[in-house]
């Protein structure tokens, strides 16, 4: 499990080693009764070999997948998969009710392998992405709080929320070596996405489920 949103199996995640908690933007009295999303936080040699945007922390991405990949006509790549998700609460004037909204977004890029012990070097204009809300259009849900009675208590949050994701390691194909499978859980139902790369270098992620317009992702369509 790299991305837990589900607030039951994340609290246990988070309550052992290895995971840290997605950062939720408004800090308040509301955010300490928040369900948490549990991100896996990537091993330390992960950053040495391929850089990490400076404005990412732990938290702020999970690495869904991280593995070598031969194209069809057989160059071998270094591939990635990260999944982004973020969440932020807008109030309402009273700050007892509001927004809260959520972004969801798989990246895939593809790296050149080194000779000897070089580092890899990431291919420019190969990176792809795989949108169920992405930043342009988050998906906002309704939530109202409500106060504890002692102040030592965080208080309680009613929210109807949709598109809850858990996404397990992506896994390599050994039957071929061009692809690799992302198995997630989206509001309890099991779900695969197929990851290929291609002759140009960039991967396609493809779900099984729904339909890909452009790089949005819509997983009820038929």
């Amino acid at each position: 499990m790299v991305w837990d949103e589900d607030p039951a199996t994340a609290a246990k995640l988070l309550a052992g080693s290895g995971y840290v908690a997605a950062p939720v933007k408004n800090q308040s009295e509301v955010l300490a009764a928040w369900p948490r999303t549990a991100v896996g936080v990537p091993p330390g040699v992960y950053k040495q070999v391929l850089p990490i945007s400076a404005y990412l922390h732990d938290g702020d991405y999970a690495v869904v997948f991280f593995h070598r990949l031969t194209t069809p006509s057989g160059r071998v790549r270094l591939a990635r998969v990260h999944f982004m998700g973020g969440q932020s609460i807008e109030y309402d004037r009273e700050g007892r009710s509001g927004e809260a909204k959520k972004t969801q977004v798989f990246a895939a890029v593809t790296a050149a392998l080194a000779q000897g012990e070089g580092l890899p070097t990431e291919l420019p204009d190969c990176g792809t992405w795989l949108a169920l809300h992405p930043a342009t259009d988050p998906l906002g849900e309704r939530f109202e709080y409500t106060l504890a009675s002692s102040r030592a208590e965080p208080g309680t949050v009613r929210v109807r929320d949709r598109d809850v994701l858990r996404i397990f390691s992506g896994q390599p194909d050994p039957a071929d070596p061009s692809h690799f499978t992302i198995a997630y859980e989206r509001d309890g139902a099991a779900g695969v996405i197929d990851g290929w790369l291609r002759d140009d270098d960039r991967i396609r992620l493809i779900p099984r489920d729904g339909k890909v317009l452009s790089d949005r992702w819509y997983p009820d369509a038929k």
